[in-house]
């Protein structure tokens, strides 16, 4: 009787075996990622329209006015808030050079004020 020899070892057959495995979890992976960009492209056009829609209501009602559950789901939420407090720094009168009706203007001293 002739006794053939194997033509491949335990370990060639063990990593031949893992390569088939993993062939299939990669194939498995690459389909989820497929489906994970097109979920991402929806979610991505789904959030277009809706801060579209949020900032026509922003512009009727004004961003103080508007949900903060709205907000929570604009991806331009900050910038919203942004644009609503250069708005209100705008609104703010502005004092004269050389006044002192700024708070934070240092007021003049008295004899009684070095006593202390």
């Amino acid at each position: 009787m002739i006794v053939e020899f194997p033509t491949k070892n335990k370990l060639e057959k063990e990593l031949d075996e893992t390569i088939e495995v993993l062939d299939e979890l990669y194939d498995a992976l690459n389909e989820i990622m497929g489906h994970l960009n097109e979920l991402e492209l929806r979610a991505y056009e789904v959030e277009a329209g809706f801060d579209h829609a949020l900032t026509k209501l922003i512009k009727q009602k004004g961003i103080q006015n508007v949900s903060a559950k709205y907000l929570d789901y604009s991806s331009n939420a900050e910038n919203y808030f942004y644009e609503y407090k250069e708005w209100q720094d705008s609104q703010k009168p502005r004092a004269e050079p050389g006044s002192h009706s700024d708070e934070t203007s240092e007021k003049p001293r008295s004899e009684d004020d070095e006593k202390v």
